[in-house]
């Protein structure tokens, strides 16, 4: 082995050793006062990316078990907040019971003053415990308790669970009931209007029965419910309200498209007693918003709509042109609208109609007898009437009488739709064909647009014929482009050949009537001039809205008359759990639908695409009547809802045209079920049953999401535990482990200084060599 002066390697290799030493030591100490065998990245890269995997899941983990005992906690509120409601029900049935009882010789008022307060008391703690309609708790609620795993979420939907008095059916949105004031005795001193000076009234006919009209959500339009009432054994006004609940019980359980309807909507009729002690008929729903009205005019009477004893009349009607002798020379169809018909109805006339075979097919039209119109004929001169019985406003139009033997107007008939069509053709040879021409067209029924007359003669330098076809086609096309009302049809005069073709470019349906035409285009000769449209305004025949019910103000509705017209309404409203819900409506009159050309089509329109939505389906259009005219209304048992109105080109359509929104608001009445007579004491009943059942589903679905909450709260903290465990087994420090590696360290550090001592040391012996 060399020695060296300058290099000293045993010194360098004890140096290198102590540092490692150093460091070892200076490890062993970190870990001890720390705790952790992983104190930095280095320590273990590995280990450390497990351990904050392990230490992440165990701080979300914590918090979701905070998350989960808040929960609960708010579940086991609401849950006492339940089984107080639930004691109200039990007391609820107490007090309906006994005032539902023949025997009960009490005064009903003081009972139905608790039932009251009691009803106000449900909805305060319905919503001190965020469970009524839109509370801070009837709504899904997501609660989030972490995991390792996706589903890392506990739902507890209680968007179904509320359960103030609308969502228990004891109340529709702050308010339910109809009443229609003005019969039995007002007074005691006045004794006016009484229900057996109505039913002995000659002019309330019919007297062994009375009919009255129900619309809702689902019984609307052709399917709104008729109830019909007995009234043999009716003598006062309790067996009045007896007489009128059978009635509704049949019509509930019937087979119409409606009746299933009505029957959910748990209508009623009862006696409702004034703070004058004046006695009233009232009709009232636990679930639905709803409209009644008067079928004639005892029922009017009944609803109030009366003139001392007499109810007002309700039949709407006119009457035809004089009829022209002989029969119809070919096929004639007549189209009655309007009168709460969902669709016109069409009757079709084979050639040789007469008024006669007109009157039958009327009667025996299953759609017009359901909704209350008849026709008739004079004895004297064949004149036709036409009625309503419910006195709504209805429309008879009719094409293809060109002799105008039925003096319904001598229109032509064309390719389309019932009476109207959007193109006619006829035809013009002007070497054989003379005179004048008159036109008048109509749109959509309404009165009639005469052209000039047109002498077919005139412009023509050729002499004997007359004018040219196209000479012709160009002198209609300047009045359709000129005269008023004219110009938004898009009427278009064509030829081609002998072949004369009027027609809408855009879609408008149109009749056409000869008038005073003495040359015949394929249309008739010698018409008669036909300028008032053939309808009948409504009378008083004014339906009573649900009081509490949540409507807006009623909009005003123009019939749709020309094809480019269309028009959109938006219905929005929000479901119990804040979702909002909107649908979209057109109305138009073209070939592509009529949903606009009446009002009652536009109603029917609208109520159809409602139905689609289970929120929406709350809503229904119905008819209100101001000064004999109908307008459109909208009535719903939801809190709120909103309707908004686009334009359309022409001024028609609802709102005259002109865009408008507006949010619902309570229509007033009487607030809730209540036990002041026994006819709604029955109805309460049956309610609180209802109820009781509402009030348990929501309890369940309370106790399964403490019960859900509870297991994933366990969970949760086993989870904690083994989390914890894990995290631990990597990264915290072995004590005992430690201690002696301390001591090791120690030691092997003071070893190292003695040999790097010793190694410094050796170059003392080079030294004596020198010497030497």
């Amino acid at each position: 082995m060399s020695v060296s002066l300058l290099t000293n390697a045993d010194s360098l290799a004890a140096l290198a050793n102590l540092q490692a030493d150093g460091r070892f030591q200076s490890q062993t100490i970190r870990r001890m006062s720390s705790g952790y065998r992983i104190s930095t990245a280095g320590d273990d890269p590995a280990g450390l990316a497990a351990a904050n995997q392990y230490r992440r899941d165990t701080a979300e983990l914590t918090q979701g078990v905070r998350n989960a005992n808040d929960g609960i906690g708010s579940l086991q509120i609401i849950d006492g907040g339940m089984s107080n409601i639930a004691s109200i029900l039990d007391r609820f049935k107490t007090l309906a019971t006994q005032s539902a009882s023949q025997s009960f010789s009490g005064d009903r008022k003081i009972l139905n003053s608790e039932f009251q307060t009691l009803l106000g008391e449900i909805n305060r703690q319905a919503q001190s415990i965020g469970l009524n309609q839109s509370g801070q708790f009837a709504r899904v609620m997501p609660i989030y308790l972490g995991g390792t795993t996706g589903d890392s979420v506990v739902t507890v939907d209680l968007s179904a669970s509320a359960v103030d008095t609308t969502s228990l059916g004891l109340g529709i949105a702050g308010a339910t009931g109809l009443e229609a004031l003005g019969i039995a005795n007002i007074g005691p001193s006045s004794p006016d209007h009484t229900v057996q000076q109505i039913l002995a009234d000659p002019a309330n006919a019919p007297a062994g029965s009375t009919t009255f009209c129900f619309t809702g959500p689902g019984f609307s339009d052709g399917n709104q419910i008729v109830a019909t009432a007995n009234l043999q054994s009716v003598s006062d006004i309790n067996s009045l309200v007896a007489a009128i609940n059978a009635a509704i019980q049949v019509a509930a359980n019937g087979s119409s498209a409606g009746a299933a309807a009505f029957k959910s909507a748990n209508l009623v009729a009862s006696v409702h007693t004034d703070a004058g002690g004046g006695q009233e008929l009232a009709f009232q729903s636990t679930t639905a918003a709803f409209q009644v009205a008067a079928g004639d005019r005892m029922a009017n009477a009944f609803l109030g709509n009366l003139s001392g004893s007499s109810g007002n009349p309700l039949t709407t009607s006119f009457t035809g042109l004089v009829p022209a002798a002989g029969v119809t020379a070919g096929a004639v169809n007549v189209q009655v609208s309007g009168g709460s018909l969902a669709t016109p109805v069409v009757l079709s006339l084979n050639t040789g109609a007469t008024t006669a075979s007109l009157v039958t097919a009327v009667s025996t039209s299953p759609q017009l007898q359901a909704a209350g119109i008849t026709a008739s004929a004079s004895a004297a001169n064949g004149q036709l009437t036409f009625a309503d019985a419910r006195g709504e406003t209805f429309s008879v139009q009719a094409t293809g009488d060109t002799a105008n033997v039925l003096g319904l107007g001598t229109f032509v008939a064309g390719s389309g739709a019932g009476v109207d069509y959007t193109s006619i053709q006829g035809a013009y040879d002007n070497t054989t064909t003379f005179g004048t021409v008159q036109l008048e067209f109509s749109f959509n029924g309404a009165p009639s647009i005469a052209l000039p007359a047109i002498d077919l003669a005139g412009g023509n330098a050729s002499g004997g014929n007359s004018r040219t076809i196209d000479d012709l086609a160009n002198a209609l096309n300047t009045d359709f482009a000129t005269i008023p009302g004219l110009k938004g049809a898009g009427l278009v005069a064509a030829w081609s050949g002998t072949s004369l073709t009027i027609r809408s470019n855009d879609n408008t349906y149109f009749r056409i009537n000869p008038a005073n035409s003495t040359a015949d285009l394929g249309f008739g000769v010698a018409g008669l001039p036909f300028s008032a449209t053939l309808s009948a305004a409504s009378a008083n025949a004014q339906p009573i809205d649900s009081e509490g019910a949540s409507g807006v103000a009623p909009l005003a509705f123009t019939p749709m008359s020309f094809g480019g017209d269309t028009q959109s309404l938006t219905v929005s409203a929000q479901d119990s759990s804040g979702v909002q819900h909107t649908q979209l409506i057109t109305l138009r009159n073209d070939n592509q639908g009529r949903q606009g050309s009446d009002i009652d089509e536009a109603i029917a329109s609208i109520n159809t695409q409602l139905q689609g939505d289970g929120t929406l389906a709350k809503i229904v259009a119905v008819k209100e009547v101001a000064g004999g005219v109908e307008q459109i209304n909208f009535l719903s048992s939801l809190p709120s809802f909103t309707v908004s109105v686009g334009t359309s080109a022409n001024g028609d359509g609802m709102n005259g045209g002109a865009p408008v929104s507006e949010d619902s608001s309570p229509l007033g009445g009487s607030n809730y079920i209540g036990v002041e007579t026994q006819e709604g004491a029955a109805q309460a009943i049956a309610a609180i049953a209802s109820a009781v059942g509402k009030l348990g589903a929501a309890q369940a679905v309370v106790g399964k999401g403490e019960n859900q909450l509870t297991y994933a709260l366990n969970l949760g903290q086993s989870q904690i535990t083994n989390f914890s465990a894990a995290e631990s087994g990597i990264r915290d420090a072995d004590v005992a482990a430690e201690a002696a590696n301390l001591s090791k360290a120690q030691i092997l550090r003071q070893a190292t200084i003695a040999a790097m001592a010793q190694a410094n040391t050796a170059p003392q012996a080079i030294l004596a060599l020198l010497r030497g």
